[in-house]
């Protein structure tokens, strides 16, 4: 239940909630109220959901009973008299014939209620897993078939498509949720004596949130690059600057001649820490070029980070 949740875990669920259509909005006189749903859909919402369509075959079954010069039987609503043909009629106010005609296999000797809920499913998840699928495909490369896809978000209105992106960023992020709280709760301050170049700044903190994000290579990348800056201002503020351009004119710019000449230049109480880098810089690369890290390797080399860069600014 909501109430017994955790904050990160109801904040989860109303965000899958928003993420399925599960709210609804009013006023209240003071200003407007989000009410999230817990629970599925009922059935009165989806009968409400097909109220167009539903209310254009009474009006059909009216002509038919007025051409015909009969009532239908004892008052009784539509769905007391539901058939295959008033089956076939829902699907012609919804559908396409060809995708009609497909569905209509599928829902033969259903009655109304299975109808309704199995038409619902169809209208809503089905229709959210084909688009969110086309909208998760854009993130990489993909195929001719999604590409075909994805026309039916571009035939929507603006509006909805960005309802349906929306809609799929957001149970993503219910999904990752509860784990970004626990890993940026694991964080804690990291105090720094010397000052700290705002290049190593603003890697540290990219960094921390590929972390928290759950984006591990990014991560990785981007701890080798907040050291390299890190190391090479420790050299540059030793004094050393053109000592270490004329170095790199001539064995290469990169992490390990900066590794390398750092440990010729700087204080030996700094060696082990740039050894140190050197793993990181190690399992950056690899996994760039060899493998996917794990979340584990991730996090030990985050903080193995984290500590490097404490050690170079105390």
């Amino acid at each position: 239940m909501l109430l017994d949740s955790k904050k990160y875990e109801l904040i989860s669920q109303v965000l899958a909630r928003l993420g399925q259509d599960r709210y609804d909005l009013e006023h209240d006189g003071e200003g407007e109220i989000v009410k999230v749903k817990a629970y599925g859909p009922t059935f009165d919402e989806m009968e409400e959901y097909f109220s167009n369509e539903l209310e254009s075959l009474e009006i059909l079954r009216s002509e038919i009973e007025e051409e015909a010069s009969i009532r239908s039987e004892a008052g009784f609503p539509l769905e007391d008299n539901w058939s295959s043909f008033w089956t076939q009629r829902l699907l012609k106010e919804l559908f396409d014939p060809e995708f009609a005609k497909i569905v209509e296999y599928r829902l033969q000797g259903f009655t109304y209620g299975q109808v309704i809920v199995t038409l619902y499913e169809i209208c809503t998840e089905g229709l959210r897993r084909l688009t969110g699928g086309a909208v998760r495909e854009r993130e990489s490369l993909s195929s001719a078939e999604m590409e075909r896809l994805e026309s039916i978000l571009e035939a929507l209105p603006a509006s909805h498509a960005e309802d349906i992106v929306a809609n799929e960023y957001a149970l993503q992020l219910s999904g990752r949720f509860p784990k970004m709280v626990k890993r940026a709760n694991s964080l804690r301050i990291l105090p720094a004596k010397l000052s700290v170049p705002t290049e190593v700044q603003t890697y540290l903190t990219e960094a921390t949130r590929c972390f928290v994000y759950g984006q591990f290579i990014a991560c990785l990348l981007v701890c080798r690059s907040a050291i390299e800056f890190a190391v090479r201002d420790r050299i540059e503020k030793a004094g050393l600057r053109n000592e270490l351009l004329a170095r790199e004119h001539q064995a290469g710019r990169g992490l390990e001649s900066l590794l390398e000449f750092g440990k010729e230049s700087l204080p030996w109480q700094l060696h082990t820490t740039l050894d140190t880098a050197g793993i990181v810089k190690k399992e950056a690369n690899a996994a760039v070029h060899q493998r996917t890290p794990t979340a584990e390797r991730c996090k030990e080399m985050f903080d193995t980070t984290r500590g490097i860069l404490r050690e170079l600014f105390e």
